[in-house]
């Protein structure tokens, strides 16, 4: 398969983030793939294949299935894809493709949202999935938990450069911030301070709260069609086209984790700058799944924009603003804008290759970096992503 010859990228959609008390995933994602088709002018019936990740909070069996019926279609396939974090849009994306180069389909929609906030039990906090990950009974009976895994990874990589988390930690929570102040769909646009960050409460050292992303309800969803459709179509935007993809699965039970250099974001980003055809020069931003702030230092080093350790320089001299050398997370990624996901990662970055992100627009932006990882590290993936039909 050819990414350069399969899909594009015509529609994005997502829902207003924050609290939806009474909604339910399956609602929040109808609503998200029924604004990505308006704005790629695409009629629901046409859709002949639906691509799915379902709730973590109220998980059901066939949930594409149910995404269909919801809409009141009937497409020829629909699929339920739990890789992980960004990179279950990654595999969406190469599923779809797959399809379009066989013939089998032109027109598909990929969509992620949860009512993670709202359907909480009555005063708890935090992601209370109800899905089980299948590591409980290694992992839970020492006190590990999500929070935790993420923590000893951090730990692992400020211990390894010589690092403290106000280095690197708290600037990237408060470019994000920044980032989220330009975005009238960020749940938490407060400006943020290094006092600020200094004096969030510890949730498992080295994290405080503002090193977590907080849980929201949300959704999002984008439309990909095949090139013989996006020819007949009168868009008033250029589309988006994906030029290089790579992942890579290293483990799962958190114990079995590789130290910092063997994680697989480093091959996996390999992989898609050669299929690209690209390097790191090339790329005019990036969007990096970060449900931690340690995620970004270790995801930007790992793929070579920044050497081993210093990303947190890059941090400090404005890097990663939306103004600097390489802006990331420019929607305020999971940090600031709420945590749906790695859905809005891809938006943002089709959003960012339109020209029609506002405020915080990239200058002359050409091509995105999609980033990101399941689980804890444990599958590792980036996309290139690029403006028209190269």
């Amino acid at each position: 398969m050819s990414l350069k010859n399969s899909g594009l990228i015509v529609g994005i959609g997502e829902t207003a983030v924050g609290k939806h008390p009474g909604r339910s995933a399956l609602d929040l994602q109808a609503e998200a793939v029924q604004k990505a088709l308006a704005d790629a002018g695409i009629e629901k019936n046409k859709i002949d294949a639906i691509y799915a990740l379902g709730s973590y909070i109220e998980p059901t069996q066939l949930h594409g299935l149910g995404v269909a019926e919801y809409l009141g279609i009937q497409p020829r396939f629909q699929e339920n894809v739990d890789v992980g974090g960004t990179v279950a849009f990654m595999s969406m994306i190469l599923s779809a493709f797959a399809a379009i180069e066989e013939g089998r389909i032109n027109i598909a929609v990929c969509v992620f949202g949860d009512n993670a906030s709202t359907h909480r039990p009555p005063g708890t906090h935090g992601f209370l999935t109800q899905m089980k990950q299948g590591t409980e009974e290694y992992e839970n009976p020492y006190g590990s938990s999500l929070v935790v895994s993420y923590a000893l990874l951090a730990r692992r990589y400020l211990d390894l450069y010589g690092l403290e988390p106000e280095e690197v930690f708290g600037p990237v929570a408060i470019t994000l911030r920044g980032h989220a102040q330009l975005n009238e769909n960020a749940a938490y646009r407060k400006p943020i301070t290094m006092d600020d960050y200094k004096s969030s409460p510890w949730i498992a050292e080295p994290f405080r709260r503002l090193d977590c992303s907080p849980v929201v309800d949300g959704a999002g969803a984008f439309v990909i069609v095949s090139r013989k459709v996006a020819q007949q179509m009168s868009l008033p935007f250029a589309p988006v086209s994906v030029l290089g993809v790579g992942t890579q699965v290293t483990h799962k039970i958190v114990s079995q984790t590789p130290d910092i250099p063997e994680l697989g974001m480093a091959d996996a980003g390999k992989r898609a700058f050669e299929e690209a055809g690209l390097t790191q020069k090339d790329v005019d931003l990036v969007t990096i799944h970060d449900g931690f702030t340690a995620s970004v230092p270790i995801t930007l080093e790992a793929l070579g924009f920044c050497g081993l350790g210093e990303c947190g320089r890059l941090v400090a001299d404005g890097g990663i603003s939306h103004t600097g050398d390489l802006p990331v997370n420019t929607h305020g990624g999971l940090l600031s804008q709420g945590h749906v996901g790695g859905v809005m990662h891809v938006l943002e970055a089709v959003r960012q290759l339109r020209g029609h992100a506002g405020e915080r627009q990239v200058r002359d932006a050409e091509v995105a970096a999609v980033a990101g990882n399941g689980n804890i590290f444990s599958i590792c993936g980036m996309m290139l992503l690029a403006k028209g039909s190269n």
